[in-house]
């Protein structure tokens, strides 16, 4: 499974809009679409938030840099 679709399917199972998912990692709603759809990568600088809001290690996240 790639990265935007982990995330989008544990955004959904846990009850999350991408609007919340945005505010809760500090990006706008626009770069969850993004990453969900494989435009964008997620920020190392993110990651933290990322795993832990939806608990995907962020080594998954970002594998090149957490490996």
């Amino acid at each position: 499974m790639n990265i935007g679709k982990l995330i989008k399917t544990k955004r959904e199972e846990k009850g999350l809009s991408r609007k919340q998912l945005a505010r809760a990692v500090g990006v706008k709603e626009a770069m969850i679409s993004h990453i969900e759809n494989g435009i964008r990568g997620v920020s190392p600088k993110r990651a933290n938030e990322y795993e832990a809001t939806l608990g995907i290690p962020k080594r998954d996240l970002c594998p090149e840099v957490f490996s």
